[in-house]
């Protein structure tokens, strides 16, 4: 009991050491040390596997159908600094998170689908809107200019 407490507290502070050298070293040094610090990562996008290795309480959301929502939320999410991972389904997509996020990432959802996502418009439908704007301008009837009058000073 006492050693695996130990093995915990030392593999902490390696953990701890590798991302303050890994700010701080060489060039040289800098690939090995990138390395070692994402195996760490405890935040951000994750595979389904080394979530479930991480040994948390998980849960899923709720389907998500489009994949503009899902890239918003994806953005969200690691503003957040929330462990997460995608899982395809039949129908969409489904997030699989830890039970302690749930609030958050249920508050980013609701938002996120609250809100239009904005899409980009095709080129036909940009086209079609300028070309509106042009027949709207030409139909317009010019006015023609008032000549100014010359004011009598009294």
């Amino acid at each position: 009991m006492m050693e695996e407490q130990g093995r915990n507290i030392l593999a902490d502070l390696l953990k701890k050491a590798l991302r303050f050298f890994g700010r701080c070293t060489l060039n040289v040094s800098k690939k090995a040390g990138h390395k070692a610090i994402n195996n760490f990562k405890e935040t951000g996008h994750k595979s389904v596997k080394s979530l479930v290795k991480m040994g948390r309480d998980l849960e899923l959301s709720e389907e998500i159908k489009s994949k503009d929502y899902l890239k918003e939320i994806c953005h969200k999410c690691k503003k957040q600094g929330l462990a997460f991972a995608i899982q395809k389904t039949d129908d969409g997509y489904r997030i699989l998170y830890q039970r302690k996020d749930s609030a958050v990432l249920s508050n980013i959802i609701r938002n996120i689908i609250g809100k239009e996502v904005k899409t980009k418009r095709s080129i036909k439908e940009v086209f079609n809107s300028v070309s509106k704007i042009k027949r709207k301008q030409t139909n317009v009837s010019r006015k023609t200019p008032v000549k100014h009058r010359e004011v009598n000073a009294r």
